[in-house]
Parts: C-alpha cells; sequence; structure tokens
C-alpha cells in the first residue's frame, strides 16, 4: 500500500487517509493533509467566520427551486411519513415539553388564558407564541413573536453547550 506524508501534523499515513483530489486513470492526486486534518481545519474555519456561512446558507436555501423541491417532498407520502415520524420521535423524546402545549392550548381554550396581541419582549404587535421558560410552570408563559421566540431558544441552545 502507498503510503504519504501529511503536511499539516507531519504523520506518515496511507493514501486511503488523504482525499482525493483528481479521481484520473493516469495518476491519482492527494490533498496534501490528510482527512482528519482537513476535518480540523473545516471545523475550525466554520467556528472562525460562522455568520458568513449562516448567511450562505440561508442564500443557498432562499433558491426557488430549492423551496419547490423541498415543498414537492413535504407534500410526498415519503416526506408525510418522514416528517411524522420526526414528529413522534420528539413528543416521545419531550413528554413535559408536549403536556405544558397541551395544557396552554386547553387554558386559551378556555379562557383561563389570553392570548395578547404584543410581544412581551419587543413590544411589537403581531400573533404571538407562548414560550415557557420552564416546563415544569406549564401555565407560566411569556408571549413572543416567532422571531422573538427562535431568537429566545437560540440564546437557550448557546447555554446548554457551555
Amino acid at each position: 500500500m502507498k503510503t504519504k506524508t501529511c503536511s499539516v501534523c507531519g504523520v506518515v499515513k496511507q493514501v486511503t487517509e488523504f482525499y482525493l483530489i483528481s479521481k484520473s486513470a493516469v495518476k491519482r492526486q492527494y490533498r496534501p493533509h490528510c482527512k482528519l486534518c482537513h476535518n480540523t481545519r473545516a471545523t475550525n474555519a466554520r467556528i472562525a467566520n460562522l455568520a458568513a456561512y449562516l448567511i450562505r446558507e440561508r442564500q443557498r436555501n432562499v433558491k426557488s427551486s430549492t423551496k419547490a423541491t423541498v415543498k414537492r417532498y413535504a407534500q410526498s407520502a415519503k416526506g408525510k411519513a418522514v416528517a411524522t415520524n420526526c414528529v413522534v420521535k420528539w413528543q416521545t423524546k419531550n413528554p413535559d415539553k408536549v403536556r405544558a402545549h397541551r395544557l396552554v392550548r386547553s387554558a386559551i381554550r378556555r379562557g383561563e388564558l389570553v392570548r395578547p396581541d404584543v410581544c412581551d419582549c419587543c413590544g411589537e404587535r403581531g400573533r404571538v407564541q407562548a414560550h415557557h421558560d420552564d416546563y415544569t410552570k406549564p401555565l407560566s408563559v411569556r408571549w413572543l413573536l416567532p422571531k422573538c421566540h427562535i431568537r429566545e431558544h437560540g440564546r437557550a441552545s448557546m447555554y446548554r453547550q457551555s
């Protein structure tokens, strides 16, 4: 088996540990750094430039052809089955959240909770959503616009990572 030295870590490895640049039958060319170093560099670059990566991802997902493809898949039998399976999995993993959501819906229907039309976060008018800071207190909610709700969950996930 052929070997090659990684230009980053300096370790001699088999050529299967390097990504191919060219799959030409005449001469196979490999990247100068091994897969492990390549993936580490790519991860670090993504972390360092996360904002730029997110903008590019958002732009790629906005393309009308992508939207149409996603919509067709979501409406297909397979897409519906996958979506249903994801919901069931989430509900199984999060019974406390499911219970809290159900109790809020019931309380709104009975008139015990009133959905305001103003966001508790930014004060703008619109269709607000119930946000639970603590799922053990299901009727203790803050009313947030979807954009504020997404931002709030982003903050929560940041704190969970550390």
